[in-house]
């Protein structure tokens, strides 16, 4: 019989190579993916606040120490860690001195008995005569869920802390000439009730007049959350104005109020709404004010990867950038009562050449491996350079005055909904689409 060659190994060996190129592929992935986070910053790394800021950073903390303690357990609506963070609030405004619009005194409204209230004051003197703004921010959290605690300290202790802070300097400063100030602590934000009719904003609203004001009289709306998070370098002392586009009058307001160390960038509401799959989606208790046609103005540092999560806790947050935005909030609200024309609130305006550029610089770094933002997978880089790419060619119509057109929109809406969603560390970022 004829000899037979001995079969071949080469399919083996390729096999062979092909598998130990996926383990390192893997590997590398991996390691790139939890290991190697070049642009991250936490609150270790940042400096100590300057002496001219330190007596308002403690304050600040102390406020957010207090109400992220284990002793509130998250202040969940309906607890009695949120009836204690209801007290704490009433008692800051006692101590700051403030008023109160309503009758008999009242600076507490209910939103349901199994909830809790919402609480408000007022700087005083209040004038009668005068329109209203409001200030607020919510004090509810996630709370304790199977004996796992949700402290909130960023979402939203440091925004009730920036709005004590901001009623303090407005109170004990020059009076304003034009407006009412009311100070309000949102309950029942978070979920189960975040967008019902029980959300407390949404209750704030609907029953105005308990509050002591009419409707028509509020003017203006100014709502924080998440104020105190820091995760990305390049965001480390950013803080964003979103919706100003609504109402021109204020947009061109925002730049001409400097605090050295902040960066507050405008962005437009449709910028962190146009969520893929969901359509338009808020993200806050503005959502009250806007659909009822009011000027508001949503400021917020962003999410990060502690957003809804228990390592939210108080020694976490950036109490200088806190401090600034206290101070530029303090000055936005006199600049607003110094205004000579009037706030005429645009539902369908926006303005796509000022989201470009906010956007356009956060995605040429996040889009680069030293700036990239923690857990970034090698599909989110990819479609981050593509979403450079594309922002690139906004640029060139913009330069040459072309208008931008609806594509051009929803390429800006995609990056800026990855970077969050990066950002937050909210999973599966790959999975949004590209443009």
């Amino acid at each position: 019989m004829p000899d037979h060659p001995p079969p071949s190994n080469h399919p083996r060996r390729r096999r062979n190579t092909l598998r130990w190129l996926i383990y390192f592929v893997l590997v590398v992935w991996t390691a790139d993916y939890f290991l190697m986070h070049p642009a991250s910053i936490t609150h270790e790394d940042l400096p100590p606040a300057p002496p001219e800021l330190k007596e308002l950073t403690d304050r600040l903390s102390r406020h957010v120490h207090t109400l992220a303690s284990p002793e509130l357990k998250g202040r969940q609506s309906g607890t009695a860690g949120n009836r204690a963070a209801e007290k704490y609030l009433l008692n800051a405004f006692a101590e700051l001195k403030l008023s109160t619009p309503a009758s008999q005194q009242r600076r507490t409204q209910e939103v349901d008995p199994a909830i809790g209230n919402n609480v408000f004051s007022a700087l005083a003197p209040i004038h009668p005569s005068r329109p209203w703004i409001v200030l607020g921010a919510h004090f509810d959290h996630l709370g304790d869920h199977d004996g796992e605690l949700f402290l909130g300290a960023d979402d939203n202790a440091s925004s009730v802390a920036v709005l004590l802070e901001t009623a303090r300097r407005l109170q004990q400063g020059p009076a304003l000439q034009r407006f009412n100030v009311l100070l309000v602590g949102f309950n029942s934000e978070e979920p189960p009730h975040f967008l019902t009719h029980l959300m407390g904003s949404n209750q704030f609203m609907m029953r105005i007049k308990e509050v002591g004001i009419a409707r028509t009289d509020i003017q203006l709306a100014v709502i924080m959350d998440l104020m105190g998070g820091v995760s990305w370098q390049p965001l480390q002392d950013t803080l964003f104005a979103v919706g100003s586009e609504k109402t021109a009058v204020l947009e061109t307001l925002i730049p001409k109020i400097r605090v050295p160390g902040l960066d507050v960038r405008r962005l437009g509401i449709h910028m962190v709404e146009s969520v893929p799959g969901n359509g338009q989606t808020p993200f806050s208790d503005y959502d009250a004010f806007r659909n009822r046609g009011i000027p508001f103005l949503f400021l917020s540092s962003g999410r990060t990867p502690h957003y809804h999560r228990s390592t939210d806790t108080s020694e976490k947050l950036h109490y200088a950038r806190m401090a600034r935005s206290v101070l530029w909030l303090t000055e936005w609200v006199r600049a607003v009562d110094a205004l000579p024309v009037p706030m005429t609130f645009q539902k369908d305006r926006e303005n796509l050449r000022q989201d470009f550029d906010s956007i356009y610089p956060l995605v040429r770094e996040a889009a680069r491996w030293p700036g990239k933002i923690a857990k970034t997978s090698w599909v989110s880089l990819y479609k981050l350079n593509r979403d450079q790419t594309r922002l690139e060619d906004i640029q060139v119509k913009l330069q040459s005055q072309t208008p931008l057109d609806a594509d051009d929109r929803r390429a800006l809406s995609l990056a800026s909904i990855r970077l969050q969603c990066l950002l937050g560390d909210m999973g599966l970022c790959l999975l949004l689409p590209g443009f």
